[in-house]
């Protein structure tokens, strides 16, 4: 069995996962007592010891809990306001947080419990929606080793940072933005799933619902403005199933809908991606050119805000926030889905890690 940690504004849970999640319970350092204040993302450190979780509030901070429950807690500042994801490096030593409200991106070394933030980045820029007055760090991915990309919901652009290693020695981390990618206006860029060339990004705006693809050309400049990548597709989730152009004005029936979870089958052949609203989790499948073509939808429980694969990648879990339940969607070897096979119950889950 693989233990799993739920966090979400409910609280942390731990449980236990066979051929389905058991044991699901309120989880923390001695005691028992909730130890983290809106603990909506957490990621397990890669020698599974240790459970890092964002604390998301006006002061926002990153605590790190041991994974067996038994010890101290430590908790250090996020870099900014209502932090909202975290992503460990390759490496398992930084952790890079979006703050969501602050536009920020907080770089954090890690060594086992002890957490220390290292450097800031202020984003910029604004959106034409209501929503978009600054920017909204939303999602941050490690192309490699010494580069990060994250998702501005608030500018509409990808932001390219580069690690680099200062002071005595090289001890001191910091992360410098060196491109930044635009994508159409309202878009919302909030998660992205990248292919395992690490040439191919599929980014899924929360405005628009739409799925952009944003290919890096080989033979451009990685130092120039847009560090070589350049918007090619963009996929609406709703309403025409497709254009190669602009993503299309939402209708009315859209406008409460809110594209949200996206990943790609370790084999980088499907895409699947959830609609909160219109409740639906989607498939779609990758050409040899990189093209998408939806499959099938089936539809979800309320609100599926987090969607990632269980351990073993032969099925998804949806985290269905405002239906207090976490769903099971079986994936057969042709990337199709069937399901919900199991349910699980806890207070507004936004996040499963393994």
């Amino acid at each position: 069995m693989t233990r799993v940690f739920v966090g979400g504004y409910g609280g942390l849970a731990v449980g236990e996962f066979a051929d389905r999640l058991i044991g699901l319970a309120p989880w923390g350092a001695s005691g028992g007592a909730q130890p983290v204040e809106r603990p909506s993302y957490v990621v397990v450190s890669r020698d599974r010891r240790w459970v890092y979780a964002v604390s998301e509030g006006a002061e926002g901070k990153v605590v790190a809990l041991p994974a067996d429950g038994q010890g101290q807690l430590a908790r250090v500042r996020s870099g900014g306001a209502d932090p909202c994801h975290l992503a460990l490096s390759p490496a398992g030593d930084l952790l890079v947080v979006s703050n969501y409200s602050s536009g920020t991106v907080g770089l954090l070394s890690v060594d086992g419990g002890t957490l220390t933030l290292q450097d800031t980045v202020h984003l910029t820029g604004h959106g034409p929606h209501q929503r978009q007055q600054g920017p909204h760090a939303h999602q941050a991915t490690w192309l490699s080793e010494t580069e990060v990309v994250v998702c501005d919901l608030g500018s509409d652009s990808l932001a390219g940072l580069t690690l680099r290693a200062t002071g005595n020695g090289g001890a001191v981390p910091r992360l410098t933005q060196r491109w930044s990618v635009s994508l159409p206006p309202g878009t919302g860029p909030r998660h992205l799933a990248v292919t395992r060339s690490g040439e191919t990004m599929w980014v899924v705006g929360e405005l628009d619902n739409t799925v952009h693809t944003v290919r890096r050309d080989p033979d451009a400049s990685t130092t120039g403005r847009s560090g070589g990548w350049s918007v090619v597709r963009s996929q609406a989730l709703l309403g025409e199933p497709a254009s190669t152009g602009p993503a299309p004005s939402p209708t009315a029936d859209d406008v409460d809908s809110l594209a949200a979870g996206i990943v790609t089958d370790p084999g980088g052949r499907h895409v699947y991606v959830t609609v909160r609203g219109a409740d639906v989790l989607i498939h779609l499948s990758v050409d040899a050119a990189g093209e998408l073509t939806e499959v099938e939808r089936l539809p979800t429980a309320h609100w599926p805000r987090f969607l990632g694969w269980l351990p073993g990648n032969r099925a998804l879990v949806v985290a269905a926030e405002r239906a207090d339940q976490l769903q099971c969607f079986p994936v057969a070897n042709d990337g199709s889905l069937s399901g919900p096979a199991w349910t699980a119950d806890w207070p507004t889950p936004t996040c499963l890690s393994r």
